[in-house]
């Protein structure tokens, strides 16, 4: 069942040539991650090197309110599905720094959502930084991140806007690729345009 998962998903089929361009071009390390439901999943990983930096490889459930995929993640949930998040996990949220009241944790999202990514470092692992950025797709899939990570020492020395750049121009790349598999006419909107209530 997996392996014809891993064959058959247009996701995969989309990132998993773009993922391994951009690991090999800039050695960092790439992950895929998707929200299903309430849960946040790593689906797909590329690594540059055999000590890759990603915490929670393939398969592994990922921490709601903490690292970069996550969060990117969170703020492209509906205002409805976020209020019942803080409901249940206003406590987490206030701890992992992500608000204290449910209009700072809107607030928070929303700037994620402007922004456009997510720079995360130390959050899943203490030697390890990255910078995540949504995927478009559309809306018959669960949205889905892209997170490129490396040393927290070589980040340090890297420019973070070239980072960006990258990984923004490799979701658009997927976003592409999808499209090309696919009927343009049926095509519909990313899911981080298309809200039927916005933050």
């Amino acid at each position: 069942m997996d392996y014809y998962i891993r064959q058959c998903d247009p996701l995969l089929n989309a990132c998993r040539p773009i993922m391994v361009r951009i690991a090999q071009e800039t050695g960092c390390d790439m992950l895929l991650a998707s929200m299903y439901g309430s849960k946040i999943m790593a689906v797909h990983q590329e690594l540059a090197h055999e000590t890759g930096q990603i915490a929670f490889g393939r398969g592994r459930p990922m921490p709601l309110f903490r690292g970069g995929g996550s969060k990117i993640l969170l703020a492209s949930m509906t205002v409805p599905q976020l209020r019942k998040l803080y409901g249940q996990h206003s406590a987490d949220i206030a701890e992992a720094g992500l608000g204290a009241t449910w209009s700072e944790f809107r607030k928070q999202l929303l700037q994620y959502r402007n922004d456009g990514h997510v720079i995360s470092i130390g959050e899943l692992d203490p030697n390890a930084a990255g910078v995540a950025v949504p995927v478009p797709v559309d809306d018959a899939l669960d949205p889905a991140a892209l997170v490129m990570v490396t040393t927290r020492t070589r980040f340090n020395l890297m420019e973070k806007a070239l980072l960006i750049d990258i990984a923004t121009n490799a979701a658009r790349q997927i976003e592409t690729s999808m499209r090309g598999q696919r009927d343009p006419i049926t095509r519909g909107q990313p899911h981080f345009d298309d809200r039927a209530e916005t933050l």
